[in-house]
């Protein structure tokens, strides 16, 4: 990214100010304060017009300051701070960050080609300018700064964990963390995926286990069914066979007796014929009888007649009498006695009928009794007829009894057939479709569990691919690899500057290992410092010491980003740098800035050495007059 102005409003000391920074060379920055000559140029906010270049990308300042703590404490709002700048395909981009601004309130605006790319809140356009630079907070103050004062982290004595992520940042190596946090949620996956496999297997294998125990016991219930069923058929077949065998002997049976009933119907016809012929002359007795015995009624009638008239003579001779008997007159003494001779005349009348009716009588009980002779024999007949009727009876039972038998093995028969059809149907009603839709959910499952088999080896040769690249992208991976790449070029950039800064004194090496008391080695990133004039390590050199050492690490990582990162910038910022060298030390700093400045655009180096103020293409007096800084450009 091409840096090309900072401009800012109401910003820490500054009213306003606006620097230009593309190309600017190798530029001296020294301070004025005259609002407090004591303090010479300290104060004066000669490092401010940089702090506002990291204001701008990161929402604070090289100090720690940010929010409103960068307001002008005179104007106390209006706040403003913008880089102009632009990247490697030409696009140009302009920052603004506001604090208590009337129109940009306490927003960040993001501009390509004059569009407003901001996004939707300040944290996502921080993320987005960290991007957009390609460099981190820390990053920047350890490369493209080199400060004074402890608020600047230093790297010599940065932790390990703070040297591997300035190195990770500067060599890109972020997007391993990010890759391997893919590859951990990619392996993540795999093991949820592996272990839902597991899961369906382990229930396909249960399923299966529970299929197979169904299938045999449908196969089972198949065979008891089939063997039911046949001898259930063997029993209704001999049960038919039976009632066959039964339903022909009563047939024959019904027919034997139909047959001996017809013999002896045809003797019955025989006998009531014979019966027939006595039937007339039963009707000639009847009439013979009728005959007889109204002759005998009217007998009796006339010996009633003649005692009834035999009284009244009694009474007409003993004058008792009042009427004739014989023909009803009144009886006076002179008519008694022909009275007497009429009823005595009646009398004789009726003796002779009587008499007429007594011969007939008997000439007609004579006629009843010859007729009745003829009815000889018939009492034999009626007892045979009463025989043969009584066995036609007995037959006719039998034949019933036979019929109602040979009707009930006919109705046992069909209700067989029937039976022996409905087991028929029941054959073919078994447990085959639900052993034949068992077998296919069995066969499917088995294909299943396959198919799960075969996932879960490539899930499983997928998973240890993974891990694979999840090892290989963290920290004792590729990452390990690059840091241990490019500790040699370190080395031997800092002992570069370190032989120019120091007289060849000092020696630094940069190392991914530490080695222990017991003589093992661990992954530790240190910073070895040997002083052959001096201390064995970093804390045990004077300050000045340190400091030079300090400069020709940030030098060696200036040029690492130059050359291995995205993020490199054209502007570099050295604030007395030159604090504790001697004449040559800063001759020979000169001649690395110079050397430097031929690879960066811009150079900027606060210093209060009058001494250095030929050595620089331009120079820059930071103003500082009633609270107020102002840039002098010379």
């Amino acid at each position: 990214m091409f840096l090309e102005s900072v401009e800012a409003e109401n910003f820490l000391s500054y009213k306003k100010f606006k620097m230009g920074l593309e190309d600017q060379g190798l530029v001296l920055i020294q301070g004025d304060n005259r609002d407090d000559p004591a303090y010479d140029s300290n104060g004066a906010g000669k490092s401010s017009s940089f702090e506002a270049i990291v204001h701008t990308i990161y929402g604070k300042t090289m100090r720690g300051l940010k929010g409103d703590d960068v307001i002008n404490l005179d104007a106390g709002k209006g706040c403003m701070t913008a880089l102009n700048c632009r990247d490697d395909s030409g696009a140009k981009y302009r920052v603004e960050r506001y604090r208590k601004h009337k129109t940009g309130k306490n927003n960040v605006f993001i501009y390509r080609n004059d569009e407003n790319i901001t996004p939707k809140s300040t944290k996502d356009a921080d993320k987005f300018l960290a991007e957009l630079f390609s460099i981190d907070f820390q990053t920047f103050t350890n490369s493209i700064i080199f400060g004074q004062g402890d608020e600047i982290a230093r790297f010599s004595t940065a932790s390990d964990s703070e040297k591997k992520d300035i190195l990770e940042k500067i060599l890109e190596m972020t997007v391993f963390k990010s890759a391997q946090e893919e590859a951990k949620a990619r392996l993540a996956e795999k093991a949820t995926a592996i272990s839902t496999n597991e899961r369906n297997t382990s229930q396909a294998l249960g399923l299966i286990d529970e299929y197979k125990s169904t299938l045999e016991k449908l196969r089972d219930s198949e065979r008891t069914h089939l063997a039911d069923i046949e001898e259930q058929m063997t029993l209704m077949k001999a049960q038919h066979d039976l009632h066959e065998s039964e339903s022909v002997k009563l047939a024959a049976q019904a027919t034997d007796y139909e047959t001996e009933a017809e013999k002896v119907e045809v003797k019955l016809s025989e006998v009531n014929e014979k019966l027939e012929k006595y039937k007339k002359v039963q009707e000639l007795i009847d009439r013979q009888n009728s005959i007889v015995t109204s002759s005998k009624v009217e007998i009796r009638h006339f010996n009633s007649e003649l005692v009834t008239l035999k009284d009244e003579v009694t009474k007409l001779k003993n004058g008792e009498g009042t009427n004739c008997p014989a023909c009803g007159q009144e009886v006076t003494a002179e008519t008694v006695k022909p009275s007497i001779d009429h009823t005595t005349a009646k009398m004789r009348e009726i003796m002779i009928k009587r008499k007429a009716t007594q011969e007939k009588l008997e000439k007609d009980e004579l006629i009843l009794d010859g007729l009745k002779k003829k009815l000889a024999g018939k009492d034999t007949l009626e007892q045979e007829k009463n025989d043969i009727v009584g066995e036609l009876s007995e037959l006719k039972a039998s034949i019933r009894v036979s019929d109602e038998k040979l009707r009930n093995i006919e109705s046992k028969k069909k209700t067989t057939l029937e039976l022996i059809e409905r087991l028929e149907k029941n054959r073919d009603k078994t447990y085959k479709p639900l052993i034949n839709e068992k077998e296919q959910q069995l066969a499917d499952k088995e294909k299943f569990v396959e198919e799960l088999t075969t996932q879960r080896r490539e899930l499983v040769k997928e998973a240890e691919l993974i891990e694979f690249w999840v090892s290989a992208y963290g920290n004792s991976g590729v990452k390990s690899y690059l840091l241990d790449s490019v500790t040699p070029y370190l080395t031997q950039r800092a002992n570069y500057y370190a032989g120019k800064l120091c007289g060849n004194t000092v020696e630094i090496i940069f190392s991914t290992q530490k080695q222990l008391k017991s003589g093992e080695t661990r992954d530790k990133f240190e910073v070895q410092i040997t002083n052959t004039v001096g201390g064995a390590s970093y804390l045990a050199n004077s300050t000045g010491e340190r400091r030079r050492i300090d400069l020709a690490i940030s030098l060696a990582l200036q040029d690492l980003v130059m050359t291995r990162s995205k993020g490199k910038l054209n502007v570099l910022l050295y604030d007395e740098a030159f604090d504790g060298l001697d004449a040559t030390g800063c001759e020979n700093l000169i001649q690395l800035l110079q050397e430097l400045s031929t690879r960066v655009g811009s150079i900027y180096v606060i210093t209060h050495n009058d001494a250095l103020k030929t050595f620089f293409d331009n120079q820059i007096t930071v103003v500082k007059e009633n609270g107020e800084t102002q840039l002098v450009v010379a």
